[in-house]
């Protein structure tokens, strides 16, 4: 299917949109919602892909470029590294009309490689990295330099991967409490039916 071309513009999107849609997109993709630990890596690299989401297009929450499944391009004038050189360059990148799309893609993406997609399930920044920097690579920049800025995006917006990751406590009182009334539920049914009521 040919890509269609939308014109580049910003999107910004705040750190609470940006955990909340990582979220929701983590749970559609894989079936449960992330762990506070992984969730938190999302939005780290979100921040740090897009400048905190201020300089975030079309919804690309992680400057991908198209893949196979991807209905819309931008072109960007960006930049990589090659051969230890910054070069500049316009390229093409993945462009998503709706915040819900962009996530969702972004997730497709990291679970497309299984070494980035074992970084992540790692909740481990230094993981997340090797797992970034194995080939294929998802970025060319410095991976001591990328470590230092996705630590500090990191730091400074776990309050919202909290905010919206899964609660493992909760989630095992709420597994109780529904095995617990089930029981109930069956023996009195069984009571009940004993009796002849």
């Amino acid at each position: 299917m040919a890509l269609t071309l939308l014109a580049a513009k910003t999107t910004p999107i705040s750190a609470d949109q940006a955990a909340k849609a990582l979220s929701a997109a983590y749970k559609s993709v894989v079936r449960r919602k992330p762990s506070f630990n992984i969730l938190k890596l999302l939005v780290g690299q979100w921040a740090s892909e897009t400048g905190n989401g201020k300089s975030i297009y079309n919804y690309n929450f992680g400057n991908t470029m198209p893949t196979g499944s991807d209905k819309f391009y931008q072109v960007l004038h960006a930049s990589e590294v090659i051969d230890g050189v910054n070069t500049p360059m316009d390229e093409k990148f993945a462009a998503y009309k709706t915040i819900t799309d962009g996530a969702q893609a972004y997730i497709k993406v990291l679970k497309s490689r299984a070494h980035w997609w074992k970084g992540l399930q790692s909740g481990n920044i230094d993981d997340f990295i090797t797992g970034l920097t194995t080939s294929p690579k998802y970025f060319t920049a410095s991976p001591a330099s990328y470590k230092k800025l996705l630590t500090d995006r990191v730091s400074a917006y776990s309050q919202y991967a909290k905010k919206y990751s899964s609660n493992i406590l909760l989630t095992i009182v709420e597994s109780v409490f529904g095995i617990g009334l089930g029981t109930a539920a069956l023996y009195a049914f069984h009571k009940r039916h004993r009796h002849g009521a």
